[in-house]
């Protein structure tokens, strides 16, 4: 499995770096990701190399090309190359992180070039428009969710205790956290927060270190978990079940986070299973990279967007898992509209 993936991964690379020829004049559009971290990321970048070629049957005047880095650092340097390139007409711009890639979104707004920000929203600039993951209600619907979960304790006036698992230090993470913090019932308390880069070992790692380095009263007060992506909540699944120690994980009653991929669904019968706990998914799936190709074809075509899109999610719960494991196609349709 771990060779099939690297070569999945360089095969991804690979592609990312491929332009399709067209003829001298045609308007360039650009596509600049981050580069394969993680699965999701993996899936986001062929979904976009796959729709960049399928929308060339319908936008033969446009020469494409996806673009990886592996940092912010890297993007910057990117945008530099491509504001000196002839004919770039359009660049949907995925930044790492969008504190860090402002001052390179700007020189290119200022260059006349048509700017896309997609995902990972860069603060003080004005693109053309801005397509995002709904981060923000992503983590307010979980803690929506919670507080109806643990409705009942929380009107007799109880504490609920939960931990968070960031994805990591960029926008994304913080927006959700933001949008978690903003929705919550003021009871529940966020015991401890880790950054796991959105890696489900690192998120292993974490969870592991909490249950054995914890006192055991620590541990028994946890009541439920905020997760930012489906590999680290399979992350946290893969601890629980090596634990042997001391402290009960009885207390633990409900999950509540992102999700990408079947094994995320295929996760809740699993945590009901063995630990009791209650698995709540919002679904994005890395096909979402299709409205900001869409986004990017109209703006060279001079068709008029909007300022603002917002990718919405597939709720996921104990009532209608089975559902999309009998059909798993339904979790990967998109249907692009705004």
């Amino acid at each position: 499995m771990k060779k099939f993936l690297a070569i999945f991964l360089v095969l991804v690379m690979v592609l990312a770096m491929v332009s399709v020829a067209g003829a001298e004049g045609e308007k360039k559009l650009r596509f600049l990701m981050p580069n394969a971290t993680h699965g999701f990321m993996a899936g986001a970048i062929q979904a976009a190399q796959e729709n960049l070629q399928a929308g060339l049957a319908d936008n033969p005047g446009v020469d494409v090309l996806l673009i990886t880095g592996a940092d912010a650092v890297q993007q910057n340097n990117q945008l530099d190359e491509l504001i000196t390139e002839e004919g770039i007409h359009t660049i949907v711009l995925w930044p790492h992180n969008g504190d860090d890639l402002r001052s390179g979104a700007q020189k290119v707004i200022d260059a006349g070039i048509n700017l896309v920000v997609f995902d990972r929203l860069i603060p003080d600039i004005e693109p053309v428009s801005e397509v995002d993951m709904d981060n923000w209600e992503y983590g307010a619907s979980s803690a929506r969710f919670l507080n109806e979960f643990f409705a009942d304790r929380l009107a007799a006036g109880e504490t609920i205790r939960i931990l968070e698992f960031k994805g990591d230090l960029s926008t994304a993470s913080s927006v959700r956290t933001d949008g978690f913090m903003a929705d919550k019932h003021e009871n529940i308390e966020i015991v401890q927060a880790f950054s796991t880069n959105w890696q489900r070992a690192a998120s292993m790692d974490f969870m592991q270190s909490f249950l054995i380095d914890s006192p055991q009263d620590v541990v028994e007060s946890i009541d439920a978990i905020f997760t930012h992506d489906g590999e680290i909540t399979l992350g946290i699944y893969d601890a629980m079940q090596d634990y042997n120690g001391p402290a009960s994980l009885d207390n633990l009653k409900a999950i509540a986070g992102m999700g990408s991929d079947v094994d995320s669904v295929a996760l809740t019968p699993a945590l009901m299973e063995t630990f009791g706990i209650t698995h709540r998914i919002v679904f994005v799936s890395p096909a979402v990279t299709a409205w900001g190709v869409a986004v990017g074809f109209d703006v060279v075509n001079g068709k008029e967007v909007p300022a603002q899109v917002k990718i919405g999610y597939i709720e996921i719960t104990v009532d209608n898992y089975q559902e999309f494991l009998d059909n798993p196609e339904r979790l990967t349709e998109q249907d692009v509209k705004y």
